[in-house]
């Protein structure tokens, strides 16, 4: 849920200008800029998928283990990543 809610929080930052990219988000939070990259990608997570997040309704759903590969842009491919389920 951190990484989730971390996300959304440096998603915002960016569109009110406060940063202009996810290289100096991470030089500000003090990580690395590929780990920052992938953390950023849950922002592109379907809603009915975030939405199993937070009501804890996913099954197997580690965003950890999303997030190590590309993130599907298509909502669909995302729901027919092997290895999660949630239910809807």
């Amino acid at each position: 849920m951190r990484a989730l809610g971390l996300a959304y929080h440096w998603q915002r930052l960016l569109d009110e200008g406060r940063f202009t990219s996810i290289t100096e988000i991470a030089a500000a939070e003090s990580i690395d800029r590929g780990h920052a990259s992938r953390i950023a990608q849950l922002t592109r997570l379907a809603p009915d998928i975030v939405e199993a997040c937070v009501v804890e309704k996913a099954v197997g759903l580690v965003l950890e283990r999303l997030i190590r590969r590309a993130l599907p842009l298509d909502w669909a491919a995302q729901r027919e990543i092997p290895g999660r389920e949630f239910s809807r």
